[in-house]
């Protein structure tokens, strides 16, 4: 994947928020986040909010470039007002501005939930604290799409976060709908760590339900040859172990 046109997108996003004369510039890096899958927004989050601190207008203070002089209360009413700078603000160095912007950030696609997830996992406990109050808020309102458009990528993260994310995970996962929206992707898509998510799930949680349609009907020849595998052997493996 080329970063350069993110990179570069963001960039002009950032300066326009900053004040420079670019109207549509937020709009553009808007239209192109939202195409990003959950794997490569998360790829490019830490540089985005690299790029973010070295590339101010003006050389001003807290909190953030964009509110110089400004309150909280300020900065949480021009992101309620301005849905594309708060899913920018997202992926802010400024941690105040970041916690600001998950509050009030449209999540209405799998790239705005990535990033919620992805602070969910911040190192700065009142950007975790203010993500997981999200989380839990929109969670109700999410459906077997949304989960499905998430689903290996918080699968494959729950092993490795080491702070907030891997309870993020958790939280996802208690969803009605995520079983289902787990067993539909792993029968249709055809790409992507589908093997690999099927045996972590193997080892985490009890999928033997899914199976038998896994092993007869899934597109990836790998997940049928996993689950084929799990149900010859009566058992589940994974990299370091087996049950």
């Amino acid at each position: 994947m080329d970063l350069t046109p993110y990179m570069e997108l963001f960039e002009a996003a950032w300066r326009a928020a900053n004040g420079q004369r670019a109207p549509f510039a937020m709009r553009r890096f808007e239209k192109r986040r939202s195409q990003l899958n959950p794997f490569q927004l998360a790829r490019l989050d830490d540089l985005f909010r690299r790029q973010a601190r070295f590339a101010p207008v003006r050389p001003v203070g807290w909190p953030a470039r964009l509110f110089a002089g400004k309150t909280v209360q300020d900065l949480a009413s021009r992101l309620r007002a301005e849905p594309d700078l708060s899913l920018l603000a997202m992926h802010a160095p400024d941690g105040i501005l970041r916690e600001q912007a998950v509050l009030t950030a449209p999540i209405s696609d799998a790239a705005a939930l990535t990033a919620l997830l992805l602070r969910c996992n911040d190192w700065a406990a009142p950007v975790q604290q203010a993500a997981f109050k999200r989380l839990n808020a929109i969670l109700p309102e999410l459906d077997q799409t949304m989960l499905g458009a998430i689903c290996l990528f918080v699968i494959e993260r729950s092993a490795h976060w080491q702070r907030g994310g891997a309870k993020a995970a958790d939280v996802i996962k208690t969803h009605p709908a995520w079983p289902s929206a787990v067993k539909a992707i792993l029968m249709t898509a055809t790409d992507g760590p589908l093997a690999k998510t099927l045996r972590q799930l193997l080892r985490d949680a009890d999928v033997d339900w899914a199976l038998p349609e896994l092993a007869m009907g899934a597109r990836s020849a790998f997940v049928r040859a996993v689950a084929t595998e799990t149900l010859l052997d009566e058992a589940a493996r994974w990299l370091d172990g087996h049950e």
